[in-house]
């Protein structure tokens, strides 16, 4: 098997001015000097922690590192004692920056070679994430933590509705990319404080029709359906369709919304589904004459 390694692909050249080469000042006030100092921490620190996608910028913790900083370059008295704080609080982080004066050229970046093997790691933002606003979200593609992550996926909420001592029947249209695999689940919860919960995983390249299928306990009345990501690679999934027992061996549809994936934003996740975890992207597919949600 292949192994895949992982490139991060990010220079940001920072320009240090306020004094020549020399470490001479141009500021004869000393707090003019901290300013200076601090609006270039600041922006270095912007694009270092929502644009850099290394594995140590994005395990970090950025708040202590941010007060860190600061008590750090308010005490460089000129740039060239800048540059080297700013050295050695970033390239630990990010080591492929190249911070430099102005007027000077900055190094050129050696590519890797075979990159064909490598797999690609940025940011995507959508908006600025400052709150906990679901409108506004963040993904560090081509990256994910899979012990962390293992349960994350798309999800459907169904309240307030009989499911106790009832059959039914899960079926969609699924497949997988490579040697990724799939689960769709069902967690239900009743009044009394039990739960029921059942899954089934899929593992194969071509379309092929998933059932889940089972009995509810008694006063199950919170349902919650999970499409989830199990292994690296692609998850596609098309036509869902939820079954309820109504009278004896009768199962009849049951409302998911928009089981087809429909959606406005073709890089997003469809309206009426919700997400738990930002390591994956979600977009949806047209291809084989079917509208398909894609995971990877």
């Amino acid at each position: 098997m292949k192994i895949i390694k992982t490139i991060v692909i990010s220079i940001i050249i920072i320009i240090v001015s306020g004094c020549d080469q020399s470490g001479n000042s141009d500021f004869s006030d000393p707090q003019e000097r901290k300013i200076e100092n601090l609006k270039t921490f600041s922006k270095l620190y912007g694009y270092i922690r929502y644009f850099y996608p290394s594995d140590e910028a994005a395990s970090i913790d950025w708040d202590k590192f941010l007060y860190y900083g600061i008590e750090q370059v308010v005490k460089a008295k000129n740039s060239v004692a800048l540059k080297n704080t700013l050295d050695s609080l970033f390239l630990p982080i990010a080591p492929s920056i190249d911070i430099f004066f102005a007027g000077e050229t900055p190094e050129e970046f050696d590519q890797a070679e075979n990159i064909d093997d490598l797999v690609l790691v940025t940011w995507q933002h959508r908006g600025v994430k400052t709150t906990p606003n679901p409108a506004y979200k963040s993904i560090r593609l081509g990256r994910i933590d899979w012990v962390e992550n293992w349960s994350y996926g798309i999800y459907q909420q169904s309240k307030m509705y009989d499911f106790g001592n009832k059959k039914f029947k899960l079926s969609a249209e699924v497949r997988t990319s490579g040697n990724s695999k799939g689960e769709i689940d069902i967690l239900g919860y009743a009044n009394s404080g039990k739960y029921y919960y059942k899954a089934e995983t899929f593992e194969n390249e071509e379309w092929e029709q998933f059932i889940l299928e089972d009995e509810f306990e008694e006063d199950i009345s919170y349902l919650v359906l999970t499409i989830r990501l199990k292994e690296k690679g692609k998850i596609f999934i098309d036509d869902i369709e939820f079954r309820l027992e109504k009278s004896e061996d009768n199962l009849q549809p049951f409302s998911i919304s928009n089981n087809q994936f429909i959606t406005r934003d073709p890089g997003g996740i469809a309206e009426s589904w919700e997400t738990n975890g930002l390591s994956f992207k979600y977009n949806i597919e047209k291809s084989e004459n079917k509208t398909s949600i894609v995971i990877q």
